[in-house]
């Protein structure tokens, strides 16, 4: 008796095993935005499976807002060589792939990577509920590719308050054309619009160095002396 006691105390004495986190539980973290919490509990998860449905695909969204679009991009690549073609797993991939192409400032090859993810997913599946926004985006992906296209795109964003993703798109244009003097005018305008005036001083002063005739067209020295004093 006493060594069916002495055993069960040390039975329950015994540590428990740490439980295994769930996919649940990553996807409610990522709903509370803990985009930490969530990829480090999804990372664990796929160390035991892979290729678990689902886990990767939201792995990329938690990179996503945490400023880290390449390893985004590189989970998304994983699914789509790992899963079956027109599977709701691999939609979901080419989705996001088009997305953090459009909003991420990646590479060109990527860019160009997330622009035919695009066109593949209309292909796969043209009667999506989300084929409207593939379609707009692409319009957007291949203004892009058009400096003068893209300043205007840009603009717009500076009308309506977006401002990061005007300057996004004209750190894409000119790191393409640097020369592209309308590029760095509205780039001005943005970082002025963004409460950043120094920057928006620089950007203004590399008109002048490119083109002074358009400088003076744009009455940018008075827009820099305004600038120089905020």
């Amino acid at each position: 008796m006493i060594r069916l006691l002495v055993l069960l105390l040390l039975i329950s004495c015994q540590p428990k095993a740490a439980e295994q986190p769930t996919y649940a539980q990553a996807e409610k973290l990522f709903e509370q935005q803990k985009f930490i919490e969530s990829a480090k509990m999804l990372s664990k998860i796929l160390d035991q499976d892979p290729k678990l449905p689902g886990a990767r695909n939201l792995l990329a969204r938690c990179f996503f807002f945490l400023g880290n679009p390449d390893r985004s991009f590189e989970e998304l690549q994983f699914v789509l060589l790992n899963s079956e073609a027109g599977s709701e797993q691999n939609l979901d991939a080419l989705f996001l792939m088009g997305a953090v192409a459009l909003e991420a400032n990646l590479s060109e090859s990527n860019f160009q990577k997330g622009r035919k993810a695009w066109e593949l997913y209309l292909k796969v599946a043209p009667k999506s509920n989300l084929t409207e926004k593939v379609v707009a985006g692409l319009v957007e992906m291949r203004a892009l590719e058009d400096p003068p296209k893209a300043v205007n795109l840009a603009r717009s964003y500076i009308q309506q308050s977006k401002v990061s993703k005007a300057l996004a798109i004209f750190q894409r244009v000119l790191k393409k054309q640097p020369n592209y003097v309308p590029a760095w005018h509205y780039q001005g305008m943005a970082f002025i619009m963004g409460g950043e005036p120094q920057k928006a001083v620089a950007s203004w002063k590399q008109v002048f160095k490119k083109d002074p005739a358009y400088a003076k067209k744009f009455k940018l020295d008075q827009r820099i002396a305004v600038a120089e004093k905020l």
